[in-house]
C-alpha cells in the first residue's frame, strides 16, 4: 500500500536525521526522499551524489531504489586544493551584483563567490581582466554557492533592513515570480524557494505557484508591507486542484474545496524541516483556519503528533508563541516564509 504524502514527508525528516551517522557509503532511498535531500543530509552537492550512480542531478528516485554515496567531505578538500579556474565554473545559474571597489581584481571577486573569472567575463561580456571602480558586475554564483549563506547580505531586520548584493529569484517552470522588480532575496531564501518547489513539482501534477514579494533590490520599504526589507521574506501563493483564472497574476483565498492539499502539506512540511538547517526558516505566516485544515488533514494521513506539534502553532491559540508556523492576518490566501539570519553574521537581525 502507497504511503500518504504527510507520512511520506515524515519519514524524510527521519531519514535525513539518521543519514548523517555516516558520510560515505550506500542508501537504502525511502518514500518520500529526493536526491537533494540525500545529498545534503551526506555533506555532498546533488551532483556528487548523481555522478557516483551514473544518473542525471534531476533524476526522480524511487523507494528502494539503491544509491552510492561518495565521501564528500574529504573529496571536497581534495577537489579545492587542486581545483583550476575551469573546474570551478557556475552550475546554479543564480546571480550577484557587484560594484567594483578600489582593489577589486577578477581573481579576488571570483575567489569571494566561489566562481571563476573566466564566468564572470562570460557573464559581462569582457575581453580582458581590466576592472574600474564603480563597474556593475554579474558574478554568477559557483559550486555550492546557492544556499550557502552570504554574510553581510541581509543587514537589520525585517521591518527596519536593507538588502546588499542580492540575487533575484531566477525564472522556473516551478514557479511564477508576480513582480520581478521586487524578486530579490538572500542566497538562502532563493536557494530553499527554488529546492522546495522543485520537489514539489516532481512529486505531483501541479501548477506553477505564484511568488509574491521578496525584496526590492537593495531592500528598505515597500507598500504596503512591514516586512521584507531585508531579503529574507517571501509571500507564496497556494497550488490548487484546479488552476484559479486570476491565478497565479492575483494571490487566491484557499479553502477546503479548492485547495491542493497534498501538495500544499509537503511544501509547509519541507520548508519547516529546514528550520535546523544554516540560514533555514525562522517562522511561516498562515491563516489560523488553514492550519487547522491542514494540521487535521495530516494528522488523518498519520503524521506523529510530535511533528504536528513542532510545525503549528494550532491548537494552542493565534496568540501563543508555539511552532513554526503562525497567525497572522491576511494571511488567508498565501502564506509568508520568513529565513533566519546566518550563522555568525553580525549585520543581520
Amino acid at each position: 500500500m502507497a504511503m500518504s504524502a504527510p507520512a511520506a514527508a515524515d519519514t524524510t525528516h527521519r531519514a535525513r536525521r539518521s543519514a548523517h551517522r555516516a558520510s560515505h557509503g550506500k542508501h537504502v532511498v525511502s518514500s518520500g526522499e529526493t536526491l537533494w535531500g540525500i545529498a545534503h543530509s551526506r555533506g555532498c552537492s546533488v551532483d556528487d551524489v548523481a555522478r557516483a550512480n551514473h544518473i542525471d542531478r534531476a533524476s526522480l528516485i524511487r523507494p528502494g531504489q539503491k544509491l552510492r554515496i561518495p565521501s564528500c567531505r574529504t573529496r571536497a578538500v581534495r577537489q579545492v586544493a587542486r581545483a583550476t579556474e575551469s573546474e570551478r565554473a557556475p552550475v546554479t545559474g543564480a546571480l550577484i551584483e557587484h560594484t567594483v571597489v578600489s582593489g577589486d581584481t577578477l581573481s579576488a571577486i571570483a575567489h569571494e563567490y566561489d566562481t571563476s573569472v573566466e564566468a564572470i567575463q562570460r557573464r559581462n561580456h569582457l575581453t580582458g581582466t581590466i576592472i574600474r571602480p564603480g563597474q556593475g558586475l554579474e558574478v554568477p554564483l559557483g559550486r555550492g554557492g546557492v544556499g550557502r549563506p552570504i554574510p553581510g547580505q541581509s543587514i537589520g531586520g525585517p521591518h527596519h533592513g536593507r538588502l546588499v548584493h542580492g540575487i533575484q529569484l531566477p525564472r522556473s517552470r516551478y514557479y511564477v515570480r508576480r513582480r520581478l522588480y521586487r524578486a530579490w532575496g538572500t542566497t538562502q531564501l532563493v536557494h530553499y524557494v527554488e529546492q522546495t518547489t522543485k520537489i514539489i513539482g516532481h512529486r505531483y501534477k501541479v501548477h506553477q505557484v505564484a511568488i509574491g514579494d521578496v525584496s526590492e533590490k537593495h531592500g528598505g520599504h515597500i507598500s504596503p508591507h512591514k516586512s521584507h526589507q531585508s531579503g529574507r521574506d517571501v509571500d507564496i501563493g497556494f497550488y490548487f486542484k484546479k488552476k484559479p483564472k486570476s491565478y497565479p497574476k492575483s494571490f487566491v483565498v484557499g479553502t477546503r474545496r479548492n485547495l491542493d492539499m497534498a501538495a500544499n502539506w509537503l511544501m509547509l512540511k519541507t520548508f519547516c524541516d529546514t528550520a535546523d538547517e544554516p540560514g533555514g526558516v525562522k517562522m511561516i505566516f498562515l491563516d489560523y483556519g488553514l492550519q487547522k485544515l491542514f494540521y487535521h488533514y495530516a494528522k488523518k494521513h498519520g503524521v506523529k503528533h510530535r511533528v504536528l506539534d513542532r510545525m503549528f502553532q494550532y491548537p494552542h491559540g493565534r496568540g501563543t508563541n508555539h511552532g513554526i508556523i503562525h497567525w497572522a492576518p491576511g494571511h488567508d490566501d498565501h502564506i509568508h516564509v520568513r529565513f533566519k539570519c546566518p550563522v555568525d553574521d553580525d549585520h543581520c537581525g
